[in-house]
């Protein structure tokens, strides 16, 4: 099949011969010996060698989940596995295709290649890749990696269109420790307006009114039942750590697998620094370990250039310390931290 995208027919010929490299002919079962799999994926680095074993074989377990789900034939090709760990973000996309075949694009280089499948038809997968061999799965409203899980979906309907389509793909929900997700989607539809609760290790909850959302996640966002409820109905959500430090989280709302966060005010003793209208507002992966404290650290970030009032130095110092950590709730709760900081703002004076 030629490629299509928005490469154009000058670039058609280069994407063909890059994506040969690491495609299989369609319907012939791929292999990696001789020539075709130095030309492809051999050649690499003795020392990585490893490394890149290790990642191929957490990608092929979600590939293996997937051709499972889809009846298809035979293992999955490995340099479809090698393929999503090679590089960061490398995308995959199946979809049925006319005649009981479902069609695997590859993108950057773009090519594709169909498959024999007896499902007469299944929900469209995306999946991205990282060279860790960590595969995320795009599933309708749902994103899925190995053992974490976002959904987010404006009225019951989508609840049960979702649940449907990981019933079809069970296999694929089991290969990233999911087993129990349309339990867990089935729970959520029983969900009445500002209603929160647990689920086994789901955060479960429905937003009010008619915009009110479904939201379900695998994990706690804020280590605390209370906290993660205000969270995920929109409520404001106060933080307190040792020191005389409090943060006020406003969740802006959750689209597309992103939580987004409008407004954050940070007090130390007296002193307040606030991040509300007028600074560009942060957003994150909500299936993420830590989207909250990420959250805290992409705002803090992007709003020290734009606050209007004076700071004193140990704020700006606590800011800034905020903006460089990975994790800065959990920073704040570390021992010496703040004295870290207070020390950063006497030099500076």
């Amino acid at each position: 099949m030629a490629p299509t995208g928005a490469y154009g027919k000058a670039s058609e010929g280069r994407e063909r011969s890059e994506a040969e490299k690491v495609l299989p002919r369609p319907h012939n079962r791929p292999s990696m010996g001789g020539r075709a799999g130095q030309a492809g994926f051999g050649g690499r680095e003795e020392g990585a060698g490893k490394v890149n074993r290790t990642a191929n074989r957490r990608a092929m377990k979600v590939l293996e989940g997937l051709w499972k789900a889809l009846e298809i034939p035979g293992p999955p090709p490995l340099e479809l596995a090698e393929f999503l760990t090679r590089r960061r973000k490398s995308v995959v996309k199946v979809r049925p295709h006319y005649g009981k075949e479902t069609e695997v694009t590859m993108f950057f280089p773009i090519a594709s290649f169909r498959l024999p499948t007896p499902l007469p038809t299944f929900p469209p997968v995306r999946l991205t890749g990282s060279a860790s061999g960590g595969v995320e799965v795009k599933v309708k409203d749902i994103f899925a990696r190995e053992g974490k899980v976002f959904f987010s979906g404006r009225h019951l309907g989508k609840v049960t269109e979702n649940r449907e389509a990981v019933k079809v793909l069970r296999p694929l929900f089991a290969a990233l420790g999911l087993e129990d997700l349309e339990g867990a989607l089935e729970a959520l539809s029983g969900l009445g307006e500002g209603e929160a609760r647990r689920e086994g290790e789901y955060l479960l909850a429905r937003q009010r009114g008619k915009e009110g959302r479904f939201i379900l996640r695998r994990g706690s966002l804020l280590g605390d039942f209370a906290l993660d409820k205000a969270f995920v109905l929109g409520e404001k959500v106060k933080l307190f750590f040792p020191g005389d430090v409090e943060l006020t989280l406003e969740v802006g709302g959750f689209m597309e697998g992103l939580v987004h966060l409008v407004g954050l005010e940070v007090r130390w003793g007296e002193e307040k620094a606030r991040f509300g209208a007028g600074v560009k507002w942060a957003e994150a992966r909500a299936n993420r370990d830590d989207p909250a404290g990420e959250l805290v650290r992409k705002r803090v970030a992007r709003g020290l250039r734009e606050l209007d009032l004076p700071l004193s130095p140990r704020m700006r110092a606590l800011l800034k310390a905020l903006a460089r950590q990975k994790k800065p709730l959990q920073a704040l709760r570390r021992e010496g931290f703040l004295r870290r900081v207070l020390l950063d703002a006497l030099s500076r004076i």
